[in-house]
């Protein structure tokens, strides 16, 4: 999650999104979380609200919504309950690009990330919280039938068929007990298509903290504390054109009731069900929203270097896009202090000038080298948030 503080003086630039009303008259917050836009332009923050509403009506697993004609839009929800009826059916061009995405970022991080973990979530539901409570995993058994559900990247190849607009499903292992939730990506497509859609405004674009998108100029960032609630990990400075997408234990985790050295995040591994606490958050800025935004989730249950590096690689190649990327560990709760390790390009971004939490020691993961503990120099035109 990121952190974001606006100065009185300048809040009539931030537009804080409405809810979306659904069939049923419910007002859905946008996303399910909180939207905001940060410019002085009135009319494309319009532009912008309009457009995300849109892809909010397409992405929602749980409701559905009218569209302009007044007829029912097929979106995510519909077309779960197409898989489960084993029905093909036409969908829009933006669930079609979402679908092939995450179908392709499944194989491109060796599956540590899916859009097919619904049913393992499930068995995670009123376990988590944004406050410290102790809580105990589901059942053992139940994870490993869940899992079973779970398709891999070759699996949803098999079942998943698009053939230009129409989607058709086949059974996996001899059943459509299989559903998309694409909680993990939607926000970065979002974003990309937003700053894809309006490379020359000026303005900031907050999808519920964990994921920003800036154009214009650039915006001071605070990484949020899991555990320090008035203090960010660290301070960034994001240029127009990047996107920043956060992953970490903050508002979704409990404490093992088994073993209180042991948190469980809501970012489960897809290969084994549980999570892992390696690390406090990961950080990944990139100039495509949607890479940083399904990375910062596939890279937080992953702490081998060798396999960090290779998924990297595989990502960037296969988009031509920059990836940095920097996993914050606590070293020492009492005493604020973490340790970093990072890209070899994700220093430039982090601010000198802020003395929040120390930063205790910084390791580069292609050479091993250690930095100073200072912080580089931030670049660009900044931007207090």
């Amino acid at each position: 999650m990121v952190q974001t503080t606006v100065p009185a003086s300048k809040s009539k630039e931030v537009r804080l999104c409405a809810s979306v009303p659904s069939v049923t008259d419910e007002y859905v917050p946008l996303f399910y979380t909180n939207v905001f836009i940060r410019t002085e332009d009135e009319s494309l923050a319009d532009k912008i609200e309009d457009d995300l509403v849109s892809l909010h009506k397409y992405f929602d697993a749980y409701r559905c919504y009218h569209g302009d004609d007044a007829a029912v839009i097929k979106n995510v929800k519909i077309l779960n309950e197409h898989i489960a009826l084993g029905k093909s059916l036409n969908i829009d061009t933006p669930l079609t690009e979402l679908i092939a995405e995450s179908l392709r970022m499944i194989k491109l991080t060796a599956g540590n990330f899916n859009v097919f973990l619904e049913p393992v979530s499930r068995l995670y539901e009123g376990k988590f919280s944004a406050f410290p409570i102790e809580n105990t995993d589901p059942e053992a058994g139940l994870i490993a039938s869940a899992l079973n559900k779970v398709l891999s990247g070759e699996e949803a190849e098999r079942a998943v068929i698009l053939n230009r607009n129409e989607l058709s499903f086949l059974p996996h292992k001899d059943s459509f007990d299989y559903s998309f939730n694409f909680g993990a990506i939607a926000k970065g497509y979002a974003a990309k298509k937003i700053l894809d859609s309006y490379p020359d405004g000026t303005y900031m674009l907050s999808l519920g903290s964990s994921t920003i998108a800036a154009s214009g100029k650039t915006y001071r960032i605070g990484v949020a504390s899991p555990y320090y609630k008035t203090l960010a990990l660290i301070q960034l400075d994001l240029p127009g054109g990047m996107s920043l997408s956060t992953s970490g234990t903050l508002n979704n985790y409990y404490i093992s009731a088994s073993d209180s050295h042991t948190i469980r995040t809501h970012i489960l591994d897809p290969r084994t069900g549980y999570s892992h606490d390696w690390w406090w958050s990961v950080v990944v800025i990139s100039d495509n929203a949607l890479v940083s935004d399904a990375l910062s989730t596939a890279l937080f249950n992953v702490n081998d270097e060798k396999q960090i590096l290779n998924i990297i690689d595989a990502v960037k190649t296969a988009y031509g896009c920059s990836i940095e990327v920097c996993f914050v560990k606590d070293e020492n709760r009492e005493n604020k202090t973490l340790s970093l390790l990072m890209t070899e390009g994700f220093a430039p971004y982090i601010r000198n000038d802020y003395e929040g939490i120390g930063i205790i020691a910084q390791k580069i993961i292609q050479s091993g080298t250690r930095l100073p503990t200072a912080n580089p120099v931030p670049i660009g035109n900044k931007d207090l948030l």
